[in-house]
């Protein structure tokens, strides 16, 4: 969860940094460049970031549109909890989904969820402000290698036996800041008694190709996050930080 939180001030850093930038004085073309790179904040930063951390972007092969981001709008500060619960379990059943269908069955399971928000500290939401919800299998993928054959450890629940955990990070659509954590036990048992154990091994294969995507889309919010970070380190070096650098006074590179 820190991780989440310092990404709300990174984010709002690394807005700062290209406006000083601008205020210092670009070329039109470092002008156009920083335009770019704040749309793509403000458009692709928070699902890059959502995805380094094990979150999943559905669908996990394409770039979410904001069309495509479940959203719950809050109609009073005191509907907080309710209102991340139901984004949460939009965002949880699309995640479902993806994992009943590694079965190629439509809902093998008699789904049952228990779920617990946890609103954020100090967290203030206007009336009528939209949130969007994030979800992911446990704790995250196993660190190092990687159990492909089985569901690993972190998505199940301790003492609950045929339960897997899901984790969801609630955010505010306008401000992109975290303001509440859900997390929920599903019940994967269908109604013949099969429990994910037999499942897992009925559809190994189909789950070791889930995994390696989520291992890959993973990596590759890990590699968009590090591309905007370099990519404002390039606008800083090219406008006011370097030697010959002359306040407003059109010393920027064209």
């Amino acid at each position: 969860m820190n991780a989440l939180i310092s990404q709300q001030a990174q984010y709002k850093s690394l807005l700062g940094r290209i406006g000083r930038c601008l205020c210092f004085g670009c070329s039109p073309t470092q002008t156009a460049a920083a335009a770019a790179l704040t749309s793509r904040l403000t458009r692709a930063w928070p699902h890059a970031f959502v995805s380094a951390e094990g979150y999943v972007r559905l669908p996990i092969d394409e770039r979410r549109s904001d069309k495509e981001t479940p959203r719950v709008a809050v109609q009073d500060e005191k509907e907080l909890e309710q209102a991340a619960w139901e984004a949460s379990a939009l965002a949880n059943e699309k995640l479902l989904d993806l994992l009943l269908k590694v079965g190629n069955t439509e809902g093998p399971f008699n789904v049952d969820v228990e779920a617990r928000v946890t609103p954020l500290k100090d967290v203030k939401v206007r009336p009528g402000e939209a949130l969007m919800a994030f979800s992911r299998f446990g704790t995250g993928l196993l660190a190092g290698s990687t159990i492909l054959n089985r569901v690993p450890l972190s998505w199940k629940a301790k003492n609950v036996p045929g339960r897997i955990v899901l984790q969801s990070v609630v955010f505010s659509q306008a401000s992109m800041k975290p303001v509440a954590l859900v997390q929920a036990l599903v019940d994967l048992r269908d109604s013949e008694g099969q429990g994910v154990e037999e499942w897992v091994e009925k559809n190994s294969e189909g789950l070791s190709k889930l995994l390696r995507e989520l291992e890959y889309s993973e990596r590759r919010g890990r590699e968009e996050v590090k591309d905007v970070l370099n990519a404002v380190d390039a606008l800083e070096k090219d406008t006011w930080d370097r030697p010959d650098a002359v306040e407003d006074m059109g010393s920027a590179k064209s």
